[in-house]
């Protein structure tokens, strides 16, 4: 028997944005890493404003614009600084101690944030020469700890990012930056459409340690996944596709393309994918589209294999967002329809349907401690919803 939603709490609204809220991500996490701080929110939207919040406070602590540092461009034509500040996805590294931001013209940019939110100081800029809405995805299935083995803090490194050519995506080494180390391309590129979203699925554990990625990514290895505007999912093995992967470097100075993906399966027919997430332990992911329609899907990546579990119908068209809680007891959805639902992630259960926004929602993050989620969205809105169904409690 399918649980009945709750109803929806009120969430904390942070106001300070005067744009679209495009992206949001949690700066660090709860507890001695902050010296019980809690941990800091980073948000940023379509004028190109990036504005770091104080949870506590429920303010900002720091705001500043990307686009101000600039780096030499890789595209034939640098974009205009009208079309180069709207931010599309943020990224943190390095246990919040680092910030990757991209920007809507291409621009993504690797910021220090010192200690605790303190004044970011950018460390190296570059251009992708991607003009279109698909997001990069960092190797973050890694845990930044010191047991980590070098491998292990190499491929944390490692960036998937789109191009000028709008069917293609790049593997870059984050810290050369000056080339990428490998591009992809899908076969009949002319029948994909867009590359919509992307996905770099990483090794969780070194070998022997508990159950690996389960079914996803085994230990050393790497996949690429993308998802095109038909409605496909391909994935490629980086194992193939860049020689020193499973070295300590992946390296940039030889930058190569080509390559055939280690699967492709059709997710979705008639609707336009918008919205990826995979799973931590990269054995299943969930697909948001312009339609109805919410897929997801199984994952065995070790055996080159995706097949689609399942298909969601909504009552309302667009699912803008998606993301799994690390635990794997729950997703959450942003909708064109101003709402965020959670669903149980075994099974895709609807259990809350949340009102806190008056327009789209763009994005959402929830916290390393499980205990909140954020949502941004088109009517410049932060909120924030806090104690929903706490880890140490099973989802109904």
């Amino acid at each position: 028997m399918m649980p009945k939603p709750k109803p929806s709490p009120e969430p904390r609204i942070l106001r300070g944005h005067e744009a679209s809220v495009q992206a949001v991500s949690f700066l660090g996490s709860s507890g001695s890493s902050n010296n019980g701080e809690p941990p800091l929110l980073v948000t940023g939207d379509a004028d190109g404003h990036v504005k770091l919040w104080d949870l506590g406070a429920c303010r900002p602590r720091i705001s500043w614009m990307p686009q101000q540092y600039s780096a030499p461009s890789l595209c034939m034509a640098p974009p205009t600084l009208s079309s180069m500040k709207g931010v599309l996805s943020l990224h943190a590294l390095e246990q919040g101690r680092q910030l990757l931001t991209q920007l809507r013209g291409g621009t993504i940019s690797l910021w220090d944030m010192g200690e605790y939110g303190g004044q970011p100081r950018p460390v190296r800029s570059w251009a992708t020469g991607s003009f279109h809405f698909c997001k990069v995805s960092v190797g973050g299935n890694v845990s930044a700890t010191a047991s980590a083995t070098p491998q292990q803090h190499h491929q944390q490194r490692l960036l998937l990012a789109p191009t000028a050519e709008s069917e293609q995506f790049q593997l870059w080494d984050m810290r050369d930056g000056t080339r990428p180390a490998h591009t992809f391309a899908p076969s009949e590129p002319e029948n994909r459409g867009l590359c919509m979203c992307l996905r770099l699925v990483l090794p969780t554990t070194s070998v022997g340690e508990g159950d690996g990625a389960g079914g996803g990514a085994a230990a050393g290895e790497g996949f690429a996944l993308a998802v095109y505007e038909d409605g496909s999912l391909c994935g490629w093995d980086l194992r193939r596709c860049c020689t020193s992967f499973t070295s300590s470097s992946c390296s940039s100075s030889s930058s190569r393309s080509g390559s055939t993906a280690a699967f492709s399966v059709k997710l979705t027919e008639k609707e336009t994918p918008v919205a990826l997430d995979i799973g931590p332990s990269g054995n299943r992911g969930i697909l948001g589209a312009a339609g109805c329609e919410l897929v997801l899907f199984d994952l065995e990546l070790a055996q080159h294999r995706c097949t689609k579990n399942k298909s969601l119908s909504l009552k309302h068209p667009g699912v803008g967002a998606v993301v799994v809680r690390s635990d794997e007891k729950l997703f959450a959805t942003g909708g064109w329809d101003h709402r965020v639902r959670i669903f149980r992630w075994q099974d895709g259960a609807p259990l809350a349907v949340l009102r806190g926004h008056s327009e789209s929602v763009n994005s959402l993050a929830f916290s390393s401690d499980m205990s909140t989620l954020v949502s941004v969205g088109k009517d410049a809105r932060v909120a924030s919803w806090e104690g929903l169904y706490p880890p140490t409690i099973p989802p109904p």
